[in-house]
């Protein structure tokens, strides 16, 4: 007989889950503590340890979830083609605003805590995987990885605001930012 969560227990880890992820876009990963992320879901900090070893340990189920919503997001963007890629730029970008603290802060852990890093690079991994048949009949792997990562770093630039604080409109980048979308999805 195997043991099932019930829905109150899957309930219990998705708002800690949530309370986590907010914690960490708010205060980012060093100024989140599990207490914080505990009652932030509405419970006594010791319900924390009964799902999750410590902070490296829901940053990362945090990632996982990242990662999924991820995947789903390219797969649409590749193949649905109700939206131009200029309106994709423009919601690329306004997707990556709320999360801007939450990515910089991601940034600044990687090289600090192993775990969370191996994550990412699973989660990046299994993006690649993902898309690449969408894409096998114009992209390889190496030109696949290229494009999400200059999407990525661009729509982050943009979102942060990097041009404007140039004093430039951000006009060229954003249209750069469509024709990378437009070669992602072969056009």
């Amino acid at each position: 007989m195997s043991a099932r969560p019930s829905a109150r227990n899957s309930d219990t880890r998705t708002r800690l889950l949530e309370a986590a992820m907010s914690e960490f876009i708010e205060a980012g990963y060093a100024g989140t503590d599990t207490n914080r992320i505990a009652r932030r879901a509405g419970y006594a900090p010791q319900t924390f340890y009964r799902w999750f070893k410590d902070k490296a340990a829901v940053m990362a189920e945090v990632l996982a979830v990242w990662d999924e919503a991820e995947v789903a997001m390219w797969r649409a963007v590749i193949e649905d083609q109700h939206l131009t890629a200029a309106e994709l730029a423009e919601s690329c970008v306004d997707n990556v605003r709320p999360f801007l603290t939450f990515r910089l802060n991601l940034r600044a852990v990687l090289p600090q805590v192993p775990d969370i890093a191996a994550r990412r690079t699973q989660g990046r991994r299994q993006l690649m995987q993902e898309l690449a048949p969408l894409v096998a009949g114009h992209l390889e792997p190496e030109a696949l990885g290229s494009l999400l990562v200059q999407i990525d770093q661009l729509g982050e630039a943009i979102a942060r605001g990097d041009l404007a604080d140039l004093g430039l409109s951000g006009t060229v980048a954003q249209q750069a930012l469509a024709r990378l979308i437009a070669q992602l999805r072969g056009g």
